[in-house]
């Protein structure tokens, strides 16, 4: 079942409001995609995949690949755990060594996450660190992975990342169209993503590949033999635990019984404040040039004013 989220995280609201809800979605997806600033204040941003490095794969193909990640909070930020599976094999009668990079492509620049586990097998892969972000963190890393004749390998990435956030947004991406890289096509590919409370799936405002399957706190994605690169990079854009508390505090003042104009009124701001967001140009997937597309407004995410409850 293809899963909706800004269905979910408006409810029943007049359709007004889930328009806007739906466009402010796609908007700050595109606008936390330019910030690249924002990516690098925290370090270990990047979400990792393993790759053939300048994609000469050597004949190794990639059967399959497994993505699961859980989202939550802790410490007042919100975190992605995350392990990745690829099985690589060498269908050649003698071994090869192929030459990979981590990474891989990053809709901004974003520095490696701390503490990365890579192993092939039970054995812990030697990484080669270069290339500093901005500020001098690590975005690179490169290793080299032998496969033997006609046998296949398992590599396994383990890291925690911090989600990139703007104004009270957070998004979550990983781009699996590098699968391409390498000889063949892959068997199966697979993403899964937990969300933790406070994270819920009420909190998700968009998802830029719709999940293939839902069942209310994980979303999967999952493709067998035939894949489409256009369709394999996923995007989620959800509102902070803050910013969601106090959109159903507004919500559930409007709806009740006791809701006058004010109550009407303030929810309708922090709508109006959701559109001061909207860049100029909206896109439902995942621009392929992100620095063509304009910065929203500086005011988004103004603190909104409490107004006193109907005597």
């Amino acid at each position: 079942m293809s899963v909706h989220p800004v269905g979910s995280a408006v409810g029943t609201e007049h359709n007004r409001r889930h328009a806007i809800a739906q466009a402010v979605a796609s908007a700050v997806c595109l606008f936390a995609l330019t910030a690249s600033s924002v990516f690098a204040e925290d370090p270990g941003t990047a979400a990792v995949n393993l790759l053939p490095a300048k994609g000469q794969h050597r004949g190794i193909v990639l059967k399959s690949q497994t993505v699961d990640a859980v989202i939550s909070e802790d410490q007042g930020k919100v975190w992605a755990d995350t392990k990745v599976w690829l099985r690589l094999h060498n269908p050649a009668s003698k071994p090869i060594t192929v030459s990979v990079t981590l990474p891989g492509p990053q809709l901004a620049p974003a520095p490696l996450p701390a503490g990365l586990d890579v192993h092939v097998g039970k054995t812990p892969l030697k990484l080669a660190f270069s290339g500093d972000t901005d500020e001098g963190q690590v975005a690179v890393a490169s290793a080299a992975i032998g496969v033997p004749a006609r046998r296949s390998v398992d590599v396994s990435l383990v890291y925690r990342q911090t989600l990139p956030e703007s104004q009270g947004v957070f998004t979550y991406t990983y781009q699996l169209a590098g699968a391409g890289q390498w000889a063949g096509t892959p068997e199966s590919l697979r993403v899964t993503v937990e969300l933790k409370p406070p994270i819920v799936m009420r909190s998700l405002l968009d998802a830029a590949t719709p999940a293939h399957h839902s069942n209310g706190q994980t979303l999967t994605w999952d493709w067998e033999a035939k894949w489409d690169a256009s369709e394999v990079n996923i995007g989620l854009v959800f509102m902070s635990p803050s910013w969601f508390a106090e959109f159903e505090t507004a919500k559930a003042a409007a709806v009740g019984q006791a809701a006058g104009a004010d109550q009407h009124l303030l929810l309708s701001e922090h709508f109006a404040g959701c559109l001061l967001c909207l860049p100029q140009r909206m896109m439902r997937s995942l621009p392929s040039s992100p620095a063509t597309i304009p910065p929203p407004s500086q005011s988004c995410r103004q603190p909104l004013t409490a107004r006193p409850q109907p005597q």
